[in-house]
């Protein structure tokens, strides 16, 4: 777990960010991680946002295998993500607000011929977020001990063009990122 303090010195509160970080694995992933609650002794808490983030690449590797060639073809992968949590507050927020992120990346278009069939697209890859107000339950946030945060994907290889003459493989990994930052005073 990585901890963030951030306090101004002419007042008294500040932020605290907790976080969990996984690494990539093989699409569809389901991971979670622990973040801590707010410890009180601190100070009262006023405000919790809670940031999901995605990551995920893709590389594919396209083969001609009829037609009249040339033919324009691109890669795309589309990748949905959403979560949940032990604690129940934020799993109901999860359910009210369903904070699924859908994203996707592209690959550059290219023209395939039988003299460059296999072609292997380079890797592509993205990163999103998305931050969600937890100030309706401050109270279920305060206190000792950790909460989790899971979620789960789905996603897709699709091949652009080619007109049913081209086949496509790829591989896809990604992965799963939480922080809370807690505001008090």
């Amino acid at each position: 777990m990585t901890y963030v303090a951030f306090i101004a010195p002419t007042s008294s509160g500040g932020t605290i960010t907790t976080s969990f970080t996984n690494g990539n694995s093989t699409q569809n992933f389901s991971q979670s991680g622990s973040l801590d609650k707010f410890d009180s002794s601190l100070g009262t808490l006023v405000s919790a946002t809670i940031r999901l983030t995605l990551h995920y690449q893709m590389t594919g590797t396209a083969t001609l295998f009829g037609g009249s060639p040339p033919y324009d073809i691109l890669l795309m992968e589309q990748c949905s993500m959403n979560a949940t949590s032990s604690l129940s507050a934020l799993n109901s927020i999860f359910l009210t607000t369903n904070p699924e992120i859908d994203d996707y990346v592209l690959t550059p278009i290219v023209s395939i011929d039988f003299g460059n069939s296999p072609y292997a697209f380079a890797t592509v890859s993205s990163t999103v977020f998305v931050d969600i107000s937890l100030n309706s339950i401050l109270a279920s946030l305060t206190g000792s001990g950790t909460f989790t945060v899971s979620a789960s994907s789905i996603s897709g290889l699709v091949l652009g063009g080619g007109d049913g003459f081209v086949s496509v493989s790829g591989t896809e990994i990604g992965g799963f990122d939480a922080s809370i930052t807690y505001t008090y005073t």
